[in-house]
């Protein structure tokens, strides 16, 4: 089924809550798409994020800086190909 939502889920060296955060978008009964965009990290975070590869509905961007939370938003807004964006 074809996502309708997308969840954008910004990130810097927040391994544990980007966890929380892509744990309650995957438990959503809508189809949805997940982008996480990573600033940076240097916590385990790019560990993490090579362990949801296996999902189809999972897009990551990894940048080599933090721009801030409203860039790193923007550039997940960016990327999601859903009608809609949360």
């Amino acid at each position: 089924m074809t996502p309708l939502t997308t969840f954008i889920i910004p990130t810097h060296n927040r391994r544990e809550l980007l966890r929380r955060a892509v744990d309650s978008a995957l438990a959503q009964d809508a189809p949805i798409e997940i982008v996480i965009v990573d600033g940076g990290s240097e916590d385990g975070t790019g560990d993490y994020l090579d362990t949801l590869k296996g999902y189809a509905h999972v897009h990551i961007e990894k940048l080599r800086r933090d721009p801030g939370m409203i860039e790193t938003w923007r550039i997940g807004a960016c990327i999601a190909r859903t009608e809609w964006i949360h």
